[in-house]
């Protein structure tokens, strides 16, 4: 049973003839008569009465009626969240990220689209890079938001596109030597102890720290690890340590912190952020949310 032999079958039940109902419908009258019979054959029911005062439905005609009337109108309207799903308007998005880069970023984000796009459900979820990579192949997000050092190549099944670039700063403690300055070269952190993140969520921090140094031919002084963000800014705070991240807006501590520009530049001074999705699972929504999210980037940036 197809959905077209549901459509034939409403006709003819509003018509209660053949060929009005074949008229309406641009197919032969006897063409109709057959996939009626051909539907009353597979149910081994009979849907019509035919004599010649005319054509009536029978008790279970009736009721299949009404029941056809609900399938072609719940079809309608799959069909109709599917198109306006396919333009980004409805649907379910879950987006993953890293808050390290993009703290600043999301909130004002996720705001912002849910005001343009109220019918699509969205869910963040914080992932590193490589649990976004993972997440993206089985479905379990349909976006990612990812930083990735310098040489790295995006696997032949994604697309990515850039959205921002997150300039990194030095964060260092009030009482240090550098803290009264507005921005500092590397050389000048080479006797500094460097904090990074350790955690698997901060994977390619350490990365992105020693492509920094590295670049510009720059020692890198001693690296202690820290798992979670919020003990290294009270080691920050605290003078036990600098380090250089992607976000300041967000960070705690802002009254014991002090957060510099970096006078060098270079391609591995600014973070390239990339929208990925799988090439096969792309959505309006998926476009839509990385418009919305670029928007807010440039925004933020002029502020």
């Amino acid at each position: 049973m197809e959905l077209r032999h549901l459509r034939y079958f409403v006709a003819v039940a509003d018509a209660l003839n053949f060929r009005a109902a074949a008229k309406g419908l641009h197919v032969s009258a006897p063409a109709l008569s057959r996939q009626i019979k051909n539907l009353e054959e597979e149910m081994s029911v009979s849907l019509f009465d035919r004599d010649r005062s005319g054509v009536r439905l029978t008790a279970a005609g009736r009721v299949f009626l009404d029941e056809s009337r609900a399938v072609i109108s719940r079809a309608c309207k799959a069909q109709d969240l599917a198109k306006e799903a396919a333009k980004g308007i409805k649907g379910r998005l879950k987006v993953g990220y890293n808050s390290v880069l993009l703290a600043e970023y999301m909130p004002r984000s996720l705001i912002a689209f849910m005001a343009k796009y109220p019918g699509v459900l969205v869910e963040l979820v914080d992932l590193n890079a490589a649990e976004q990579l993972d997440a993206l192949a089985v479905d379990a997000i349909q976006l990612a938001f990812i930083a990735p050092p310098i040489g790295w190549t995006l696997p032949p099944h994604l697309t990515g596109v850039h959205v921002l670039c997150v300039k990194p700063r030095v964060v260092l403690g009030r009482g240090h030597r550098l803290a009264d300055r507005s921005n500092v070269s590397l050389r000048d952190l080479a006797s500094d102890r460097i904090l990074v993140m350790s955690s698997p969520k901060w994977a390619v921090h350490r990365e992105h720290i020693w492509q920094m140094f590295k670049a510009h031919d720059i020692p890198v002084g001693e690296i202690v690890d820290v798992e979670r963000l919020d003990a290294l800014l009270t080691m920050v705070a605290g003078g036990e340590g600098v380090s250089i991240l992607g976000f300041r807006r967000s960070m705690a501590y802002v009254d014991q912190i002090a957060i510099l520009k970096i006078k060098e530049s270079g391609p591995e001074l600014e973070w390239d952020v990339r929208a990925v999705w799988r090439d096969s699972a792309c959505t309006g929504a998926q476009k839509s949310f990385v418009d919305v999210v670029r928007e807010v980037a440039s925004t933020k940036n002029r502020d």
